[in-house]
């Protein structure tokens, strides 16, 4: 699911702020971003993400400040960058200041008191809060157009269910006549309760109760999943799944155009479905 949420926190002159983007994503990927003085507690940050978020791609954009305070040049750490640039190449061109300063670890900030792994916690949940009102807002809009493919999926299986019996009546009609042909040809002759078995055999293999059955009990599950609290996204990934199972059967069972139109109908929302929860947190 795609949001933004921010947070931030400040105590003793230090101020940490947390940006926090996400968008759609099958699993939980965690990018962060972090300043150095932040960058021992992102193995926490991550930890902390994931026990609020299942899905999604989440970049983690994170700002660390201290008031009135400048930084200090580590120069153990610069004279070594400099003695490994120049040990890289003679002919090389001089480096700039700006770009011996943006090297990891040459600026460092002030030692300070301020306890940073509590004001990175209380900033990062005021932006997980936020980001999650902001995903509850896009999963609402989400959760109508499931609901309005699963009313088209179930107008489809209706269709289905209407014309299982007479297309199942039919479609023994005509395989009587082919077997009753096919018998004839080879002058062959089935007493009529065999007959009669053959063809009740056949017949029982294209019905498609079974998959209509099935398919409605996956819908009402999938409409309940709507109803109840926290993630279900992976639920309703794996329900449409199955629904599309259901809905392949019953095509590949159909000798009936008007089943097949059905399973057609049924397929397309059943597609769209499972794009749309795969958004779903």
């Amino acid at each position: 699911m795609t949001g933004r949420g921010s947070g931030a926190a400040s105590a003793s002159g230090c101020e940490v702020r947390v940006e926090l983007t996400s968008v759609n994503g099958r699993g939980l990927n965690v990018k962060a971003r972090l300043p150095d003085a932040l960058a021992p507690y992102q193995a926490a940050l991550e930890a902390r993400v994931r026990e609020t978020l299942e899905r999604g791609t989440l970049t983690v954009a994170a700002e660390f400040r201290r008031a009135g305070s400048r930084a200090r040049i580590h120069r153990a750490r610069l004279a070594e960058y400099v003695r490994e640039l120049g040990a890289a190449g003679k002919n090389l061109p001089p480096p700039s200041w700006e770009a011996l300063l943006s090297l990891p670890g040459v600026l460092e900030s002030p030692r300070d008191e301020a306890p940073l792994e509590k004001l990175l916690e209380k900033a990062l949940a005021q932006a997980l809060k936020n980001l999650e009102k902001d995903r509850a807002r896009e999963g609402k809009a989400l959760e109508r157009i499931c609901s309005s493919l699963l009313d088209q999926a179930e107008a489809a299986a209706a269709k289905a269910e209407a014309r299982r019996v007479p297309a199942q009546e039919a479609y023994r009609g005509r395989l009587s006549e082919r077997l009753k042909a096919a018998l004839a040809r080879e002058n062959l002759k089935l007493e009529e309760p065999e007959l009669r078995r053959e063809l009740l055999l056949y017949s029982e293999r294209a019905d498609v109760e079974e998959e209509l059955s099935r398919l409605k009990v996956h819908v009402a599950e999938a409409r309940r999943c709507f109803s109840a609290s926290g993630p279900v996204g992976r639920r309703l990934d794996f329900l449409s799944q199955e629904m599309l199972r259901e809905a392949n059967t019953l095509a590949s069972k159909s000798a009936d155009a008007t089943l097949s139109l059905a399973a057609v109908d049924l397929k397309t929302a059943l597609d769209r479905l499972k794009e749309q929860v795969q958004n779903l947190e």
